[in-house]
């Protein structure tokens, strides 16, 4: 079986040689612009990303499921359908706009320890209950950018717009609306082989989140969390109505040769923070959560007949919180009369890449270390895990005839737990909070392998400018924490 796969391959890749993939598509999916993503957030850079404009349409279905959720506050399965416009535009030699709008419709299922929309912006400030449910989402989506060149300067602006509602129609009725605004800026130039482009982001993000009960007989606790287990016990039980607020800035720096032949880097820096406050007690203000971040690439390629890339990638994030002390009742309001920072959050990822390949294929290996430090100041709590993983990507552009390009990728990945620690006490912690931190502990210490096959269809019609494309992804996840993960993709559509 395997032989007459790998005669098929070579068979493909030896017709593709007569008849050419579509330069639109694998000048937008090839995995060798890998190395040029990063600087695309500068969309004074952006504006140069393809040499030929394309607009897509189609509608998409994406499912996951696990049999043990992986992270408890995002469920354990979900079934989102999309659908969905992008267009990019060359309008001249110096000139670029872009776009995009989606809507999204679907339900997450099985979510607990989280009544809040947007877990990972806000983690772990969150509301939360041990009861949690299934949760229907609709999602709408919006991007625009324009660039141009001026007097040898790139100059480019960009706007990003996020609006989701999430609800639940049983006990306990979660609804968070959230929107989420995003504007960019950038310009960029040529410094003797170098397009050397900076840019600047700022963002500013809004949820009301509530919880509510119908049933007569009895309500159940809902908890404002602080870390790894433990909550706000002043103002948790009844306290079901908030919302958060905040935002921040992103600056990124990069550089990239202009020939496709040379050194290539990119830094970002991004500030977020978010309050929480209480809607009751005259919007007293819980807790702020700081997230700040450092993420860079340095890398070296050479394109010609043969393409190859070697890169070094790194990230830091640090996310602290502050807990808001309230003094005494005052006419239904609660002054603050102090802070304190009592959770801290460490993150690093590194690794090392290469990426060879020629037009039609293209492989990429990866090799790097991960650690998360976690921590409760007091009662002192802590967790921390450390992984070293490996990632290896194929991906092969066939044309079987003059109409039709095939794209194939598939990944194999792997994630070994090195190290791990854990400090909680127990003893002074209920049973459903016990729980919670042990399920938590598993998945952080635990080994992963991922496995994920892809193919992508691009058919031209009788007039070359439209055409159709259809698309299918599929992975799994093998955790050794007894759990698998299932995903699947799939996307159906226009381009012209």
């Amino acid at each position: 079986m395997i032989k007459n796969i790998l005669i098929l391959l070579v068979l493909s890749t030896t017709h593709a040689a007569a008849e050419t993939p579509d330069s639109a598509i694998v000048e937008r999916t090839s995995l060798w612009r890998t190395t040029e993503q990063p600087a695309w957030m500068n969309p004074a850079i952006h504006k140069d990303a393809f040499n030929h404009s394309l607009t897509q349409i189609g509608i998409a279905f994406d499912f996951r499921h696990e049999n043990k959720p992986f992270t408890q506050e995002l469920g354990e399965s979900h079934t989102l359908p999309s659908v969905g416009v992008n267009t990019f535009l060359k309008l001249s030699e110096k000139t670029s706009v872009w776009g995009s709008a989606a809507y999204m419709n679907g339900t997450v299922k099985n979510i607990c320890w989280n009544s809040s929309s947007d877990y990972e912006l806000l983690k772990p400030y969150v509301l939360a209950d041990t009861i949690g449910g299934d949760t229907k989402k609709e999602g709408y989506y919006f991007s625009g950018a324009y660039a141009t060149e001026l007097k040898k300067i790139s100059l480019g602006a960009e706007i990003l717009f996020r609006a989701e509602h999430e609800f639940r129609d049983r006990d306990p009725r979660m609804r968070g609306i959230a929107t989420d605004l995003t504007m960019r800026a950038g310009a960029a130039r040529t410094w003797g082989r170098q397009n050397v482009g900076l840019s600047f982001e700022g963002n500013f993000y809004k949820q009301t989140n509530s919880v509510d009960f119908y049933n007569e007989l009895g309500i159940s606790p809902e908890y404002q969390m602080t870390g790894l287990g433990t909550y706000y016990t002043r103002f948790s039980g009844d306290k079901r109505r908030l919302y958060f607020n905040g935002g921040g800035i992103s600056i990124a720096a990069n550089t990239m040769p202009k020939s496709g032949n040379g050194i290539f880097a990119d830094l970002l820096l991004k500030q977020r923070r978010y309050h929480r406050v209480l809607a009751d007690f005259n919007s007293m203000p819980l807790t702020d959560i700081y997230n700040e971040s450092v993420s860079g690439n340095v890398g070296w390629k050479r394109e010609g007949i043969t393409r190859t890339a070697f890169f070094l990638h790194a990230d830091y994030e640090r996310r602290t919180g502050d807990e808001r002390i309230g003094g005494k009742s005052e006419v239904n309001a609660y002054p603050t009369i102090g802070r304190l920072t009592m959770y801290k959050n460490h993150a690093t990822n590194a690794y090392a890449s290469a990426i060879y390949g020629k037009r039609n294929w293209n492989a990429q290996i990866k090799a790097g270390y991960v650690n998360q430090q976690e921590e409760y100041v007091w009662p002192q709590r802590a967790l921390e895990s450390s992984h070293i993983f490996g990632e290896l990507k194929g991906q092969l552009f066939i044309a079987p005839s003059k109409p039709l390009t095939l794209r194939i990728d598939a990944l194999a990945a792997t994630a070994a737990g090195i190290d791990d620690k854990i400090d909680m006490p127990f003893a002074d912690l209920s049973i459903g909070t016990a729980e919670y931190i042990n399920h938590r502990y598993d998945f952080a210490k635990a080994s992963y392998t991922t496995l994920q096959l892809g193919i992508r269809a691009d058919h031209k019609l009788k007039d070359p400018r439209y055409g159709l494309f259809a698309s299918l992804n599929a992975g799994t996840v093998f955790c050794s924490a007894d759990a698998t993960r299932i995903s699947l993709n799939i996307s159906i559509g226009a381009a012209f």
